[in-house]
């Protein structure tokens, strides 16, 4: 069984990697006894993976070069949007 705490936060995390990435990573089960992933390398256990995958992926926004990066000089506002949504995650569920 899906802990209710990691359930709420792994619902987030989808939200914010939908926008970030247009991505729907995890897929929770019905009776949210399970989840799968859409990225056979990315196994979430628990919260801190999820908090470690937005920290990657906000990462991404200050690499040079990166397609993320780039939309800071086209799209100003929609970067810190993106960027602010993985904050506010990382900030609730880091522990």
């Amino acid at each position: 069984m899906i802990d209710n705490e990691f359930l709420k936060a792994a619902k987030a995390f989808n939200r914010i990697m939908n926008v970030v990435e247009d991505l729907n990573i995890l897929a929770i089960s019905d009776d949210k006894e399970s989840f799968s992933t859409h990225d056979g390398d990315f196994k979430p256990q628990n919260i801190s993976d999820l908090v470690k995958e937005c920290e990657y992926q906000m990462s991404l926004f200050y690499e040079s070069g990166h397609t993320l990066n780039d939309m800071k000089e086209y799209d100003n506002k929609e970067w810190h949007r993106r960027v602010n949504m993985l904050k506010r995650f990382i900030n609730k569920y880091k522990k």
